[in-house]
């Protein structure tokens, strides 16, 4: 009966892992839609400096790709869904199977009761309205810890522009709408350069206190001890 865990173990493992590599994909298409939306913001901006109107194609490619973008980041919020979906029927499978084999008392509330989403770079609001009141704090966010400008500030995101240099930190915050359920999530996205240098500033402690600080000072929640 061992290999039954180790079995259902190996499948878990995979289901998530093939999630993630969905999730990879889809941050690799947010990437390319930032770098597109640069190039679009300068000819936008060449075209002003040089006194001409900005032509309306030019304008809809840019409200076009800011679309893309926080589509994408809603597709991985779903996925976020998804994963905390096979991880709740993981561990009720496992304790069933711990039920049957005598290792721990049956617990009925405890294997009925899925764990909600919990990450650190989600919001979660209960109406459209709360994530109304938090989007001006999602803005001074970005501004007060991304280190790259700020590339777009709209009603939907607000990001800033892709890393240059190995200590930079660019953010993006888009609040995705769910229209079925009549609420919305504010999804915070920070990522630094592809370089070994760049993905070790990542994952320092100066750059995990600024994850551990958005649902602070964005959504409010008490600081952890």
């Amino acid at each position: 009966m061992g290999f039954i865990i180790l079995e259902g173990g190996a499948e878990f493992g995979g289901k998530m892992a093939a999630v993630d590599v969905m999730i990879q994909i889809t941050e690799g298409n947010i990437r390319r839609y930032q770098i597109k939306l640069e190039a679009l913001q300068k000819h936008a901006a060449n075209q002003e400096r040089a006194g001409k109107a900005v032509p309306e194609k030019l304008l809809a490619s840019i409200r076009d790709t800011v679309t893309r973008i926080n589509e994408n980041y809603a597709i991985i919020e779903r996925r976020e869904q998804e994963k905390n979906a096979i991880r709740n029927a993981f561990d009720r499978d496992l304790y069933r199977f711990r039920v049957l084999k005598r290792l721990e008392p049956e617990k009925q509330v405890q294997q009925e009761e899925p764990k909600p989403l919990t990450l650190p770079n989600l919001i979660v609001c209960p109406d459209p309205a709360s994530c109304d009141r938090l989007w001006g704090r999602a803005e001074e966010f970005v501004r007060r810890h991304a280190t790259t400008r700020m590339q777009m500030l709209g009603d939907k995101i607000v990001m800033s522009a892709v890393p240059t240099k190995d200590d930079d930190v660019s953010i993006t915050i888009a609040r995705i709408d769910k229209q079925q359920a009549n609420a919305s999530v504010l999804f915070m996205d920070l990522f630094c350069r592809k370089t070994l240098l760049a993905q070790e500033f990542c994952l320092s402690e100066r750059v995990a206190a600024i994850r551990d600080a958005f649902q602070v000072e964005v959504g409010g929640a008490v600081p952890k001890p």
